[in-house]
């Protein structure tokens, strides 16, 4: 799925387009307006322009909510928020942040990422590390993980994961996980062993390092 695509395809009944500098604008109701604290908009302020280069910009000349997308960057937040309160589903919005993800993959690296698929499982009874924290868990091997990434900052440890289930490997509850890809829609794992006896980390696909963003992470 493109970006334009993806855009046409939640354009509301009613949206006038109208060629501007090279590029098509769609016009339409802002669906923002109402969600950022300001009064329903009927006189159609909010519109997308779709760029030539496969970019898009939105803008609302009411709530002045405005992004600009690139056809090969990570999906941004504002642009995300505009395409769901237009109507665009959740596994359509994981399908472009993923096709998004992939472009920007092939254009840093040369490397395509497999095609889209649902979301990859990650290990039984993995949650974020934040979570297990919150919940005070008593358990002396998540312990020893947190001692493991003490020196990482709260944010970039709690986006890891914990599982209390062994696994089939019989260590897995002394490893910590990362999702790889887009993080709303990750094409797979890597689970890190700590500690002295650290080996090479379990993978849930042996080519699954090459996709590896650290952008994403």
């Amino acid at each position: 799925m493109t970006l334009h695509e993806a855009i046409r395809s939640v354009l509301p009944a009613g949206t006038r387009s109208s060629p501007y500098q090279g590029s098509t604008r769609y016009k339409f109701d802002c669906p923002m307006c109402h969600h950022n604290g300001h009064r329903r908009d009927t006189q159609q302020r909010g519109a997308f322009r779709l760029n030539p280069d496969g970019s898009a910009g939105y803008s609302c000349f009411q709530c002045h909510h405005n992004t600009r997308q690139s056809p090969d960057m990570s999906l941004t937040q504002k642009m995300r928020s505009v395409l769901i309160h237009l109507g665009m589903s959740d596994d359509d919005v994981q399908r472009l942040s993923y096709d998004l993800w992939a472009a920007k993959i092939t254009r840093q690296r040369g490397i395509a990422p497999p095609p889209y698929i649902s979301k990859k499982p990650l290990p039984a009874g993995s949650k974020p590390i934040g979570h297990w924290i919150a919940q005070n868990v008593a358990d002396d091997n998540f312990n020893d993980v947190l001692l493991d990434l003490a020196d990482m900052t709260d944010e970039r440890r709690d986006s890891l994961y914990w599982t209390p289930d062994a696994g089939e490997s019989g260590d897995m509850n002394r490893r910590f996980i990362w999702a790889i890809g887009p993080k709303d829609d990750p094409i797979g794992w890597a689970a890190e062993l700590i500690g002295d006896e650290a080996t090479d980390p379990i993978l849930s696909d042996p080519d699954i390092m090459t996709y590896n963003d650290e952008d994403e992470k």
